[in-house]
């Protein structure tokens, strides 16, 4: 199994430095500091590791139940003018990453795209706390076919890797093992329903730039937005 994506975090936990300096005591003091640096490497590994999306949990996510799809878009607003939408991207960025989307005229404040998940939870609860009211745009998608499956699969996928976004600590993904990844997966019938929307989502995913980061996080919500307003019921 591969790893869809690799995380770019915090400089400080990625590189650590050792410097073994060497004293009459030699040996002993060459032990304790060997027990000390495979110590925290362990820890620093371990911390890193939680950060790194691993494809083999969510494929065997994905494919663990044979339930329709479920997402949800948390819009908190909407507005005709762009100023007014601003003001509102404004405030709730001081706890979250709001994004900007446009749909038939009107501009609508969303505070993020989720599956039914803790992350979903989490924001509901934080939206709640903070007083923000809140729309919920829900979309199902049904596993009734392979292009219904691949879909899912890949909005899954993109989904984690956006949520993952929202983590102060992670500055940007690597898309390369994701584009791959997304490549290998089966191609649907042409007859299929919704072929031509699992077709825009795998080259949308190739054309990805290399690195995504927050900056990018608007756009990527705004196709998945439109490509699930295209998948038949």
């Amino acid at each position: 199994m591969m790893n869809i994506s690799k995380v770019m975090g915090d400089e400080k936990m990625r590189y650590t430095r050792y410097e073994l300096k060497k004293r009459k005591s030699g040996n002993k003091f060459l032990v304790i500091s060997l027990v000390i640096i495979l110590g925290a490497g362990m820890f620093i590994g371990t911390s890193v590791s939680k950060l790194f999306f691993r494809n083999n949990q969510y494929v065997q996510n994905t494919n663990a139940s044979s339930k329709a799809n479920e997402y949800v878009f948390l819009q908190c607003g909407i507005f005709s003018k762009k100023q007014k939408a601003d003001v509102l991207v404004n405030s709730l960025s001081k706890f979250g990453t709001p994004v900007e989307i446009k749909d038939e005229g009107k501009i609508k404040v969303v505070f993020g795209i989720y599956k039914k998940d803790d992350y979903y939870k989490k924001a509901i609860k934080l939206l709640s706390e903070k007083k923000v009211d809140v729309k919920q745009i829900d979309y199902e998608l049904d596993n009734g076919n392979i292009a219904n499956e691949e879909i899912a699969k890949i909005i899954d996928g993109d989904i984690q890797i956006i949520n993952k976004l929202g983590d102060s600590n992670v500055k940007g993904y690597y898309t390369t093992d994701f584009k791959t990844w997304s490549n290998k997966l089966e191609q649907a019938d042409k007859n299929d329903e919704n072929s031509e929307v699992l077709i825009q989502l795998k080259n949308y995913v190739k054309n990805l730039p290399q690195t995504i980061t927050k900056d990018n996080i608007g756009d990527n919500i705004q196709f998945i937005y439109n490509e699930l307003k295209k998948l038949h019921k």
